[in-house]
């Protein structure tokens, strides 16, 4: 397992990432990647990504199908996913800030585990198309809100960690 750290602009000419399923890549910056992201088709596993960009619009894209076995978090910046080239294995991890999204395509695989973290948002496509999810949790900062953006069915624990903290559901359910 490897771990890489990308600071700032990704520029590729064509050449394509290799990771193992214990390799780490972390993203982080202010500036977002020119050029999507590209694994090879023998070396698209990781352990754990993170996605940690201040900038404006898109910070970084997947543009080849790539899986994660263990955590994806998304502390800052917008992971544009090009036709769900984002796989997470069942079990994984989903850890969210507010100032996070996901745009594009929701990841494919699951059910994970589902962590907001940090401030008041509205949820999007890190809940898969299904709704389904090994476990939901809401560890916001207190007087967060978290708004649902279609229903989800968790088949483990629902938590809202401490008080002061709310998970509104509107019309959608909570199974």
């Amino acid at each position: 397992g490897q771990s890489l750290t990308m600071e700032d602009n990704f520029t590729s000419t064509g050449g394509q990432l290799s990771a193992d399923n214990l390799s780490t890549l972390i993203l982080s910056g202010s500036i977002a990647h020119t050029s999507p992201l590209a694994f090879t088709p023998t070396g698209n596993i990781l352990q754990n990504l993170t996605v940690n960009k201040s900038n404006a619009g898109t910070s970084v894209t997947i543009n080849s199908a790539v899986s994660i076995t263990s955590t994806l978090t998304l502390t800052d910046g917008e992971l544009s996913i090009v036709a769900s080239n984002l796989a997470l294995n069942n079990g994984a991890t989903i850890s969210r800030a507010s100032q996070a999204s996901v745009t594009g395509s929701a990841p494919s695989g699951g059910p994970w585990h589902l962590i907001y973290t940090t401030g008041s948002l509205t949820t999007g496509l890190e809940i898969p198309a299904s709704g389904n999810l090994s476990s939901f949790t809401v560890d916001s900062n207190n007087s967060a809100v978290i708004t649902l953006s279609q229903s989800i069915s968790v088949s483990g624990v629902t938590t809202i960690s401490q008080a002061g903290r709310t998970l509104s559901a509107g019309t959608r359910s909570i199974t």
